[in-house]
């Protein structure tokens, strides 16, 4: 290889270490998508990651369950760990060399995506009998995540939202007219059937195309969707 492509090919790959080490510094220890008050799969291995320096070891503890993670080359870690039994509350901690989170209120239960349009958007405050619904939404055992709109074209790393308890303060909150109405409905006839927490997480855009859930590899798979298919 010439010397000057050498050298190119250097400092071309030592600013690229830069440039991932400057983006991934401004990252998360722990992913938003985990939080107090927070509910966790049961039945199965919950996964927990978010980021740090590569190489460095993370440890993950809930009601004497632990799970071990290495960051890898970016610096994403991420631990699967078998949950505790239904219930709760537990309390979830995260431990790395330079720094330790701890996540109150955590129940185990289970979890649901609640996606779609402006029929999964539409808030509780927007139905019948609005004011009735909101005042009886005391359900403790119901936790909500709300997934705030960020327009991206890649895949988001870090989601813009937290976990909050179902009350008839926090449910009337944001969004438009407040947490999903479909969501709530189902969520509490479900807590009530199965007698487990429920986690509901919202995550809708009213009038969004059903390419926009997609994957690229899956849209690549249909066909017509290549980086010119525009007309």
């Amino acid at each position: 290889m010439p010397i000057k492509r050498f050298w190119l090919c250097f400092f071309s790959f030592t600013a690229l270490l830069i440039a991932t080490a400057a983006d991934n510094s401004s990252l998360p220890f722990v992913s938003p998508m985990f939080s107090n008050n927070m509910v966790l799969q049961r039945g199965k291995p919950d996964a927990i990651w978010g980021w740090s320096k590569p190489g460095e070891v993370i440890k993950v503890e809930i009601a004497g369950h632990t799970a071990k993670a290495v960051a890898d080359a970016n610096g994403r870690w991420q631990a699967e760990m078998d949950p505790p039994a239904a219930g709760g509350p537990y309390t979830l901690k995260i431990t790395g060399p330079d720094q330790t989170v701890e996540f109150h209120e955590v129940l185990v239960g289970d979890v649901w995506l609640c996606g779609g349009q402006s029929n999964m958007e539409l808030g509780i405050g927007l139905v019948n009998n609005a004011a009735e619904e909101i005042k009886a939404a005391n359900h403790p055992e119901i936790r909500l995540f709300l997934v705030n709109h960020k327009v991206s074209y890649s895949p988001a790393k870090v989601p813009d939202g937290t976990w909050i308890i179902c009350s008839p303060q926090t449910i009337s909150e944001g969004g438009w007219g407040g947490f999903s109405a479909v969501a709530c409905f189902f969520g509490r006839r479900l807590q009530q059937d199965i007698h487990v927490p429920v986690g509901l997480i919202e995550d809708c855009v009213g009038g969004s195309l059903v390419e926009s859930w997609m994957g690229p590899g899956t849209l690549h798979k249909v066909g017509g969707y290549d980086q010119n298919w525009m007309p």
